[in-house]
């Protein structure tokens, strides 16, 4: 046999105490608050003069890379440099 205990009246008190707090400070609170009273911030304008341009400056250039030459070939060849140029050579026996 299970015994059925009653309502939880601790709970209930807790609730009910908790929701008088509530509606006390909610009270309290809506007659402090007054929504006609209204407040204007203050604004001047003053003449700001525009910042100076930043001079950042520009990168060097790079030195352009010269081109490798392409050359399809079946034969055993070298890059040589031929008057401050490249070119492919056969590799001779």
């Amino acid at each position: 046999m299970v015994s059925r205990s009653g309502p939880n009246w601790l709970l209930r008190t807790l609730i009910v105490l908790s929701l008088g707090v509530h509606a006390v400070l909610l009270i309290h609170l809506s007659g402090i608050y007054r929504a006609g009273a209204l407040t204007y911030i203050e604004m001047t304008l003053q003449n700001i003069h525009r910042p100076q341009a930043r001079d950042i400056p520009r990168p060097r250039p790079r030195p352009e890379t010269p081109a490798l030459p392409v050359l399809i070939s079946y034969e055993p060849t070298e890059l040589v440099l031929v008057d401050g140029g490249m070119a492919w050579e056969a590799i001779g026996d």
